[in-house]
This record gives C-alpha cells, structure tokens and sequence, in this order.
C-alpha cells in the first residue's frame, strides 16, 4: 500500500478554507436523499473501526470523509461535497455495527442514513496541495441508538421543580466498558433501574447517563447532573450490573424520579 504524504497548502487557501469550513454545516443541505451514500466516487478504503470514535462523556461520534478530484479543474466546493458523502457513508457503515452489537434484535436499519444526515456537522475542514478535501464530522450518538424497539418509558411522569436533586453521580472503582444500556440492582439482584426507565426523549440527548473516566473535575461533572447532584457508590456484578445498596438508592431517588427518566447521570468508572 502506498502513502502519499500531502503538504497543506495554508497561504494560497486559508481564507477559502474559513469560508467553506463556516459553510460546510449548510453543505450537507444539499446532499439530501440516496446520492449521499450512492456516490460513484466514494473511496472509503482508507477508513478504519478506530477512525470512528466515541465520546462517551459528550456522546458524540467523530469520524472524517475524503475527496479527491477526479479532474484537474474540479473546484474544491465539489470535492468537498464528495467528502461529506463518503464520511456519511463510513458513518452509516460504523452504526450498522453499533446497532448490531447492543440491540441485536434491531434489523431493520433503513432509518440510519435520515438520523445521521439530520445530526451530522463538520468540524473542520482540510484542503491539500493534491486537490483533495478532508472533513471532519461529528454526529450525536442518542439518535443512532434510540430505537423504537426499545422498551423506553411513554414519558416523564415527574416533575423537575419537586426533584431533590439535580442529578445522580455514580461513582465506582471497577474496571468498565462504557455502553449505553446497563442496569442497576440492589444487593439481593432486584433490578432498580434500566432503560424502561428513561424516556426516549432523554435517550436522544444523554443515553442512560454519561461516561466520565477516574476523576472528572467538577465543573465538568456540573454540565450533566446539575449543581445539587446525589453521588452513589457501586460495584459490578458477574453479569456486568451496576450493585448498589438499595437503602442508599431509596433515599437517593425516591424524591427525585425526574433524574431517572431524563437520565440525568454522571458514570464515573476507573
């Protein structure tokens, strides 16, 4: 395999790449329906698993496509389009593959490309001396997973001004991989918590909570569960549930039901 290393080309395109990259949001507009994922020019062969990459902590995906002219007079405004739709193309590739692996019983996958198109923006933009475009993109990860087969809860029953707290930080010393379904069970097995909890609405937006690795700072922590949050401990059972003391989760929630179906839950885990 041959790798062609490309010097950008800052001072010649600098004020058009601020253009495009401002405009590029908008690009996608224009790319509505099959030809997103149709192009005949799509070359998504120099795209891996890890160039798709999950935030766990923003729930965001982020992932890049890229064109290359196919004349030597194309201007770069078509280039770029090009790179949209092979970076939507790897990305419906790569949520095909989400989707398989955490609800397997989800086959129908037609509605992937309308969620993507609709969730997707460009972060940056890069323009190369050969003529080819890179974009970078980022898209939601809650409307990929938000499957209509999945047992949510019809909607949110509690009231957000009667919560006691603002949110719920569960914090644990175990080793775990993010995901965005678990469960949580008291000390004897019973299930306290699970996606029949959480409305679909607050899936699209925040998964069943957010995923924070050792020590996030506060601050931080305060864009998820609010400034007056609950902090639980938990351990992790041999089926991968979160364990907590049912007392403690009692007091914690009993008042404060609104945190639950809105997912408003911070996971920090080692």
């Amino acid at each position: 395999m041959m790798i062609i290393k490309e010097k950008k080309i800052y001072a010649v395109v600098l004020l058009t790449s601020i253009i495009l990259t401002l405009s590029s949001n908008a690009a996608l507009a224009t790319m509505q329906g099959p030809s997103v994922l149709t192009n005949t020019n799509s070359s998504t062969d120099n795209l891996t698993d890890s160039e798709f990459k999950i935030d766990w902590s923003t729930l965001k995906v982020r992932f890049f496509g890229k064109g290359t002219p196919s004349s030597t007079n194309e201007d770069y405004k078509a280039i770029e389009q090009r790179a949209w739709a092979n970076g939507v193309t790897f990305a419906q590739l790569n949520a095909k593959k989400l989707i398989s692996k955490y609800i397997p019983t989800q086959t129908d996958t037609k509605d992937i490309q309308a969620k993507l198109i609709k969730n997707i923006r460009s972060i940056r933009t890069e323009y190369f001396s050969s003529g080819s475009v890179k974009v970078h993109l980022e898209g939601s990860l809650g409307p990929i997973l938000a499957s209509n087969s999945l047992n949510f809860k019809p909607s949110s029953t509690a009231n957000k001004d009667e919560s006691t707290y603002s949110g719920l930080i569960l914090r644990g010393q175990a080793s775990v991989e993010p995901r965005p379904f678990y469960k949580i069970v008291n000390e004897a097995g019973h299930i306290l918590f699970s996606i029949s909890d959480v409305t679909q609405k607050a899936f699209k937006d925040n998964l069943m909570g957010r995923w924070f690795k050792n020590s996030p700072s506060r601050k931080l922590l305060t864009t998820v569960v609010g400034t007056s949050p609950v902090s639980l401990t938990y351990t992790i059972d041999e089926k991968g549930q979160f364990v907590v003391q049912g007392k403690a989760w009692q007091e914690a929630t009993s008042s404060s039901r609104y945190i639950l179906e809105n997912a408003k839950i911070a996971i920090v885990y080692k």
